[in-house]
């Protein structure tokens, strides 16, 4: 990446801020266009349509040239006669201020009007409206699709605001200043920046620019759609094309977290406000629903075990969280095999997609690890909340399971997965057979032994730890679980190596969660390989 959250490069990554749906990007050329494109500003949940508006200097004729810089706080669009200026204050206006004239182009629409109170508002088939308001300055309508904003002949100057709501929405009887509003999204995003721990100065530009792109990523319940299935902020995995929150992505956000207590707990447990009567939570989430197509793997005994190391206290959680662990239990439990399984091609499978099956469901280490997890910390945490029989309950069926781990999974050389009808072995070399290494010191010497070897052997430098031997590399995730578990074993050069080349990969070709790519577009950086990057600054 040539580029630093101070330039933001709009062709990669938007200009937005964190609970609002506002993005402005630059386009790509087209046939039509040989130049570098126009920008272009879009909502979230309409990432994967065209864009609402195209940002134009001038009033009239041809395109005239421009040049924008961006940082957390205001784009600026400097151009022949001017500059125009984008803030986002209250997360559902957009501010303007310019010195020169400015055209907003829209794109097609439901329906178009001018209000009595001066204001124009645009509904878009998607459903979202904007709401147009001249704060200083005039604004006028040109042909069907063109709003054209002119500075005050007395001021110099032209300030307008865009309101986004499905609702129509009135106009404020004041504006906070622009300044204000630029200032109040800069302090926003440090604050969100302050979550993370501090790392080596090559690395600073990487940390910031991975921490700008998971705040963007930041969603609430819409205030103008009463319809809106959020109920609290959650983390989309994407800022364009298929915008949701995955489940299992919010703790890996969470994982990055750990200086700020509140935010560990927070973004550990946010999908538990959509929890079933069951016990289960939605594979993802988004304004317009849930889905449900398959579990989560129970990462929640990790971020709790790690949690516990700054003090954190994890009772509030216990009841949602038994409740979960007994889905898992009554639904995807080997009595076989004494383990949890997996169901082949199931939402949970990113983190053991690479697992050999021919279709049946296994019993693989990692899901025994995450259960392991989970039954012990739920154990602690039952005992502290003064429930001593549901803490023997939790600590012996957290004994079973390790047993089972041991006894079937582990053959004193590697660890294999299991038939969970049949129990008959299976072999594979996918990175998921190394994931126990992130239980520390629970495990024997001799295995954590084994396991930071086979690490060190796939490792391969400038790439990272293979997924499997001559096949590519693991899936981010992958590798911060095994970098935290070896840092824990005290196998500390091979996990910072892993730590350090996951940053080099980063400022390199951008947050990805597949190393291979080598592409650094904004439909394909996920805020979970920023999240998940910001995981591994604990490592270094």
């Amino acid at each position: 990446m040539n580029f630093t959250v101070d330039d933001l490069d709009l062709s990669v990554i938007p200009f937005g801020r964190s609970l609002s749906r506002y993005m402005i990007y630059k386009e790509g050329p087209t046939k039509k266009r040989a130049d570098k494109g126009r920008l272009a500003v879009s909502l979230t949940s309409c990432a994967g349509q065209s864009a609402l508006l195209h940002i134009l200097p001038g009033s009239e004729g041809e395109d005239i040239s421009c040049e924008c810089k961006a940082s957390p706080d205001q784009l600026r669009l400097f151009y022949s006669g001017g500059c125009a200026r984008f803030a986002i204050g209250d997360t559902q206006v957009l501010r303007i201020s310019a010195n020169a004239a400015l055209r907003l182009v829209s794109a097609p629409y439901t329906g178009a009007r001018e209000r009595e109170d001066g204001c124009f508002e645009i509904e878009y088939d998607c459903g979202d409206r904007l709401t147009f308001a001249a704060i200083e300055g005039s604004m006028a309508r040109s042909g069907d699709s063109t709003l054209v904003f002119e500075p005050d002949r007395e001021t110099g100057l032209f300030e307008a605001a865009i309101h986004e709501s499905k609702e129509p929405c009135l106009r404020f009887e004041s504006y906070i200043p622009f300044d204000e509003c630029a200032q109040d999204a800069l302090e926003d995003y440090n604050e969100w920046l302050a979550r993370y721990g501090e790392c080596f100065p090559e690395y600073e530009e990487t940390r910031r620019l991975a921490a700008y792109l998971v705040w963007l990523g930041v969603h609430k319940a819409d205030e103008g759609n009463s319809d809106s299935y959020l109920k609290n902020h959650v983390i989309y995995g994407r800022l364009v094309g298929d915008c949701k929150a995955e489940a299992w992505e919010q703790p890996l956000h969470a994982m990055a977290m750990l200086i700020d207590e509140g935010a560990t707990e927070y973004y550990t447990f946010n999908m538990f406000a959509y929890q079933r009567e069951d016990g289960l939570i939605p594979s993802s989430c988004n304004e317009s629903g849930a889905i449900w197509n398959g579990v989560q793997p129970p990462l929640y005994g990790l971020l709790l075990m790690l949690a516990a190391h700054t003090g954190n206290d994890a009772t509030t959680s216990y009841a949602p969280l038994s409740r979960y662990t007994k889905w898992w239990l009554e639904n995807r439990f080997s009595q076989k095999v004494g383990l949890p399984y997996y169901l082949p091609g199931e939402s949970c499978a990113p983190l053991s997609d690479e697992t050999d099956s021919d279709g049946s469901p296994l019993c693989t280490p990692d899901a025994a690890t995450w259960m392991l997890l989970v039954t012990e910390m739920l154990g602690k945490t039952a005992a502290a909340a003064g429930k001593p029989e549901e803490a023997e309950l939790w600590t012996g069926l957290r004994q079973r399971i390790y047993g089972a781990l041991m006894s079937r999974l582990w053959d004193g050389e590697m660890f294999c997965a299991r038939n969970s009808v049949t129990g008959s072995r299976v072999d594979s070399d996918s990175a998921a057979m190394l994931l126990p290494i992130v239980m520390g010191g629970r495990l024997p010497e001799r295995a954590v032994d084994k396991l930071a070897a086979q690490i060190s052997k796939r490792f391969v430098p400038g790439l990272g730890v293979e997924c499997k031997p001559g096949s590519g590399i693991a899936f981010l995730p992958h590798q911060v679980f095994l970098s935290a578990g070896l840092y824990s074993n005290k196998k500390l050069q091979i996990s910072q190596k892993i730590a350090r080349t996951a940053f080099e990969r980063a400022k390199k070709y951008g947050f990805v969660l597949t190393a291979d790519k080598n592409a650094a577009f904004s439909s394909e950086w996920e805020t979970a390989a920023a999240g998940g990057l910001m995981s591994l600054v604990n490592m270094l």
